[in-house]
């Protein structure tokens, strides 16, 4: 076998250590007492320097005593006479990535693991090291290692679940991290990094871009067009995304400033607020804004309501929802209830979207259908409140490329509740410089 000779002597140095047990040496270790087990070992080394348990416990007692340099030397020579020792190399590791020397750390963790594949303290301080290191792409592959032997293992879940956030793999950070939680890993430290999921993880501190949207309306043949510019900014515990908007519909313009913002509020919840400010409004409303809670309720599910208010020269709308969805795999599925309210007039929406997750929570494709049920005051009846149906759906893809661009397109199709018109063709394309 190919590991078969190394597999020989790990046993071998196993049982003689389980043969000669350094109890005195671990119970001076635990209470401290480095430079008494340095004298100890200095003495022995003096009747025998090729002792294997005076090096070795030298070289722990001046690491433990954070004596690096000492430490190393006690290995070095340890080494010399034990070459093919995987706790030397081990050892010898743990102080080079104590003292930052994370190059040859490596070398001597992947001694021992090439030699040992079966060692998991070398696996397990592989990790740790690619940790400090800040080398994720490695530690990933070091815990996914582990959990090949350790299954049911919640704390590399957890790592390597945090080691997928931090090269925004957030699909399969998700995937880790709900797993660590079904294992009964500490909900305390999976809560705030899911609830950062629940929300689109951007690492870039500035964005900015162009959104071109164009409703056709038929058989009238009636165009709208809007176009906006946005800026986003990033913050610790949230963003804010800024609109100026251009409005075209009916021969008229409008125009109208939009803040659309995420923030964190207590363990598992963020908000989301949107305020618009028309700059004049001939057809679109005066104010509207909108507050939605999402509350995460455990292993990819949660909940979310919401309340929202439109100001028209005329008239008010009132708009509530409640949503709840699930994160499974490299899908996201979500139900949403709105109702709409405006004096007598109550639009019923139910609307059901699933996204699919590609390489990266950037890049995605995405389908909503609904349908909608409006009750209204029919003049023509005597005020009396009729009923009208309509349907939609709506196809968006969004990836990102070159590093800083992101574009989404959109194609929306609706049969109107109205009499006005018959069908609604909506596309959008927006582009997007992340800094």
């Amino acid at each position: 076998m190919k590991y078969g000779k190394g597999l020989l002597i790990l046993l071998l140095l196993q049982w003689a250590q389980a043969q000669f047990p350094a109890t005195m040496v671990d119970t001076l270790l635990q209470t401290g007492k480095y430079d008494e087990i340095l004298r100890i070992c200095q003495s022995e080394l003096l009747e025998d320097s090729t002792s294997y348990e005076a090096l070795f416990n030298a070289a722990r007692a001046a690491a433990f005593k954070q004596d690096y340099d000492t430490a190393l030397r006690y290995y070095d020579l340890f080494l010399t006479h034990y070459p093919h020792d995987p706790d030397g190399h081990l050892g010898k590791g743990r102080v080079l990535a104590w003292s930052g020397d994370y190059p040859r750390a490596e070398l001597e963790f992947l001694a021992v693991t090439d030699t040992f594949p079966d060692y998991t303290d070398a696996w397990v301080a592989l990790g740790s090291l690619y940790l400090w290191w800040h080398q994720p792409e490695k530690a990933i592959a070091v815990y996914t290692r582990l959990l090949e032997k350790e299954p049911t293992n919640s704390r590399y879940y957890f790592i390597r679940g945090k080691q997928y956030l931090a090269v925004n793999e957030t699909v399969a950070a998700r995937r880790d991290l709900v797993q660590a939680l079904k294992l009964g890993y500490d909900r305390d430290q999976v809560d705030p990094l899911l609830k950062t999921l629940s929300r689109q993880v951007v690492t870039d501190t500035w964005s900015a871009g162009l959104v071109v949207q164009h409703d056709r309306f038929l058989p009238q043949n009636e165009s709208w067009t809007a176009l906006s510019a946005k800026v986003l900014r990033n913050f610790s515990h949230g963003t804010g995304l800024l609109y100026v908007t251009n409005n075209s519909r009916y021969g008229k313009q409008d125009q109208a400033l939009l803040l659309d913002s995420y923030f964190d509020l207590w363990p598992g919840a963020y908000g989301n607020w949107t305020h618009q400010v028309a700059l004049g409004a001939d057809f679109l409303p005066l104010n509207t804004y909108r507050l939605e809670i999402i509350q995460s309720i455990g292993l990819g599910w949660e909940a979310s309501g919401s309340y929202g208010h439109m100001n028209f020269p005329h008239s008010n709308v009132d708009l509530y929802s409640v949503m709840g969805g699930k994160y499974a795999g490299n899908y996201y599925g979500r139900l949403r209830y709105l109702l709409a309210i405006s004096g007598p007039n109550m639009d019923h929406s139910l609307i059901l979207s699933l996204r699919r997750y590609l390489s990266s929570a950037f890049n995605f494709v995405d389908i909503t259908t609904g349908l909608s049920t409006k009750l209204f005051k029919n003049v023509y009846l005597g005020d009396a409140l009729s009923q009208s149906g309509s349907y939609f759906a709506v196809v968006m893809v969004q990836h990102r490329w070159n590093g800083h661009y992101l574009t989404q397109g959109q194609y929306a199709l609706r049969q109107s509740a109205t009499t006005q018109f018959d069908w609604m063709h909506s596309f959008l394309l927006s582009v997007d410089y992340l800094f």
